[in-house]
């Protein structure tokens, strides 16, 4: 028997990741080679690896965030 795959609404990712919707929102306007799955009527759904590549440019935007944050003026 197949397994069912395990999908994620961008709200779902948010509360995952504790981050806003808005924040998910704006990485995945950004970053247009991250695609959805899947869709549920109007609701885009994102597998494992599309959420690691949220994941990973999450962390890219908090990195350049602090450098930005430590370098004096």
């Amino acid at each position: 028997m197949s397994q069912i795959p395990h999908l994620l609404t961008i709200g779902r990712i948010a509360a995952e990741e504790g981050e806003t919707v808005r924040r998910i929102q704006y990485v995945l306007t950004s970053r247009p080679h991250i695609k959805p799955i899947a869709l549920a009527g109007n609701t885009r759904l994102y597998n494992s690896q599309s959420v690691e590549q949220i994941r990973a440019a999450l962390a890219e935007i908090n990195s350049r965030r602090v450098n930005r944050e430590a370098v004096p003026c």
